[in-house]
């Protein structure tokens, strides 16, 4: 019996282990002391803005060694470096509002311009390089300010029997004096009258090497389709000629 200070004697048989070099005692403790250092690196938050150049708790000694420290370490400012170099979502989206707002000012201006009294609208300058400066005109005798003209557009019924067919001679002949000037259809040409206003000018077509077979095609298929036209009289019989519209 227990009394005070005074202990019965041990009387449980002494356990043996087949190790004699196990111990219990020194295992459990270098458990716990794993077990402790693992829960301070579960609790380690990378993200942690309080402290940006602070490391994560030491590792157990039987792990890697820790890196140095962070002012030193050459991964650390070529990510710096990198992530400086790569454009952040935000700038790319700045750059975009900018492009989209340029335009929205653009167009409004431009609207601005039409509204105003007596205003023209800017041709822009590769339209000016390519179908003004580097045309070159057909110059003919014809004076349009000595012609005859109406102040409307319509200036009588058209009728067949003012329609006369000539031939090329007959127009190149003495009688007409025509010139005949040759044009490749690729390149817009301005026919203009001695005083130099244009009379018309001769278009041309885009720079595509395909042009050729694209109209050709949306001709014939025009053709293909014309008997599929059914006009009522109206259509057919107008001031504006003997065609159909």
């Amino acid at each position: 019996m227990r009394s005070e200070r005074v202990f019965s004697a041990w009387d449980v048989p002494v356990i043996m282990v087949p190790d004699p070099e196990f111990d219990f005692e020194a295992l459990v403790h270098s458990q716990v002391e794993e077990e402790d250092a693992l829960a301070e690196l579960d609790t380690y938050n990378p993200f942690d803005s309080q402290s940006p150049l602070s490391l994560p708790p030491s590792t157990p000694t039987h792990s890697h060694p820790p890196s140095p420290s962070p002012s030193h370490h050459p991964i650390a400012s070529q990510s710096a470096a990198a992530s400086a170099s790569i454009p952040q979502p935000q700038v790319l989206q700045s750059l975009t509002h900018n492009k989209k707002q340029s335009r929205c000012n653009c167009k409004r201006k431009q609207e601005e311009e039409k509204q105003q009294p007596g205003s023209t609208r800017k041709i822009p300058c590769c339209l000016w390089r390519k179908h003004t400066h580097a045309a070159e005109p057909i110059v003919s005798e014809f004076d349009v300010a000595d012609a005859p003209h109406a102040t409307s557009g319509y200036v009588g019924i058209a009728e067949d029997t003012w329609k006369q067919q000539h031939t090329l001679e007959e127009l190149l002949g003495p009688k007409f004096k025509f010139q005949h000037c040759e044009w490749q259809g690729h390149a817009a040409t301005p026919i203009v009258d001695r005083q130099g206003h244009v009379i018309t000018v001769l278009a041309g077509h885009p720079d595509d090497p395909d042009w050729e077979s694209v109209h050709t095609e949306a001709a014939d298929r025009l053709e293909e389709l014309r008997r599929h036209c059914h006009l009522n009289d109206n259509q057919w019989k107008h001031r504006r000629g003997c065609f159909a519209a």
